[in-house]
């Protein structure tokens, strides 16, 4: 709008000559920012032409219907190739200001260390008693998450499937490195666990990876980010690749010889559920082996 000289409010190049202070359009509620409309007594810019990044935006699928309510005709594949970028966006927060750095506050926690532990039948919400029930404790080892190692070109990724995600992610000099399509340049914010809202410093890209199982590729977009992870372990997997063999029937699978040892390259969300890896078996260890899509 800024560039083609259009109203920032309603989009149109001729509400300008109509009126040079104030857009005359008939506008649907929540259509223009609501923060510029306490500050402004002029021209009011619309949720997606408000320049200040601090400013509050509803989620994508308000502005869908904002969008379709007032303009009537939308390109649908358009949104759809958002979607993903929206999802991992926190375009409806703010952020907060950070506090000056201080002494550690108190906690909220009671402590008792002489109570016991509260077993509690979560179908009937009652407390059982301990003694005549069997408690099984959580295991201490490492936890293994899925990964697997792709290949970009002349370049080996490290991706990680992130059940807890519904779009994708990839660290920005990974993608620029390997040459992905940048879909979007500018500087993305973005919210994790508690709200807690951080800047990428890259934009979004786009890619097309596989063959899947049944040699299809698939274009997806990803949220480009400084970082994706610290470091993980490196866990040799030939005794479990010898177990595996001898246990399963694997056939002629190629199965990794190692895993980790590097931050993840790549993160794919679970938002697909025919790039969502398979349990195929589970060995005596109780290490599962999963078939990731690629």
């Amino acid at each position: 709008c800024y560039q083609s000289l259009a109203c920032v409010s309603c989009f149109q190049k001729d509400c300008l000559k109509t009126s040079r202070n104030k857009c005359m359009a008939i506008l649907p509620e929540g259509f223009l920012c609501t923060d510029c409309m306490s500050t402004r007594k002029r021209r009011i810019p619309s949720i997606l032409t408000c320049r200040a990044k601090d400013h509050h935006r509803p989620p994508l699928f308000e502005v869908e219907k904002l969008l379709r309510s007032h303009l009537k005709v939308l390109d649908s594949k358009l949104l759809a190739k958002l979607k993903p970028t929206f999802n991992l966006t926190s375009l409806n927060l703010r952020p907060s200001k950070a506090a000056p750095i201080s002494r550690k506050p108190r906690s909220k926690s009671t402590f008792n260390p002489a109570a016991s532990v509260p077993v509690f039948d979560t179908n009937l919400g009652a407390l059982e008693l301990s003694h005549d029930k069997i408690i099984l404790k959580e295991p201490k080892d490492d936890c293994v998450y899925i990964f697997q190692q792709l290949r970009f070109g002349s370049y080996d990724g490290l991706c990680f499937y992130d059940s807890g995600a519904d779009g994708n992610l990839i660290r920005g000099d990974f993608a620029e490195k390997v040459g992905f399509k940048t879909l979007d340049p500018n500087n993305q914010r973005i919210s994790g666990i508690s709200n807690m809202v951080t800047w990428t410093n890259y934009g979004v890209y786009c890619g097309a990876v596989g063959p899947d199982s049944c040699g299809n590729f698939w274009e997806l977009a990803f949220q480009g980010i400084e970082n994706l992870t610290s470091s993980f372990p490196r866990y040799d997997w030939s005794s479990l690749n010898t177990e595996a063999r001898v246990s399963c029937p694997l056939d002629s699978d190629v199965l990794p010889p190692s895993i980790g040892g590097q931050p993840a390259d790549v993160l794919l969300g679970f938002k697909i559920p025919a790039l969502v890896p398979k349990l195929e078996f589970s060995l005596p260890s109780g290490i599962g082996l999963y078939r990731c899509p690629f």
